[in-house]
Formats: structure tokens, sequence, C-alpha cells
């Protein structure tokens, strides 16, 4: 598994953000965090570590505040 765990605070800010507002986050937002040509696999393992961080996933899913457009 391969993250960049330099993005991972960034991300999760983010993800708390949308919570707290109770709004979501458009997956462009997620890969502006990135450099531009960074592998998509790296992108979501790091945000998948972002999420897993924050809270066990049998207590919330903060992936599902993505959404298309935001």
């Amino acid at each position: 598994m391969m993250t960049q765990v330099d993005k991972i605070e960034e991300i999760k800010l983010i993800l708390r953000n949308a919570a707290q507002n109770e709004s979501t986050v458009a997956y462009s937002r997620i890969y502006q965090i990135f450099d531009e040509g960074t592998d998509p696999s790296i992108v979501w393992e790091t945000f998948e570590e972002a999420c897993g961080q924050l809270a066990d996933s049998r207590v919330a899913i903060y992936g599902a505040l993505l959404a298309t457009k935001a």
C-alpha cells in the first residue's frame, strides 16, 4: 500500500469540516491536494488512510461525504 503521509492531515481537516457543516466534498477537492499526475491509486489509498484515522468504519464512514459536485 502506498500513501502520501504528508497529505493525510489535510484530508482529515477537509472531511472533519464537511461533517461538521453537514456538507459534501467534491472528488476534485481531494485531487487538488496532490501534485498533478499523482497516480489515482495513491490518492485513494491516502484518502482511505485518512478516513481510517478519523474513525473506525464501524463507527463512521467519512468516505460517504464524497460527491461529484460540492
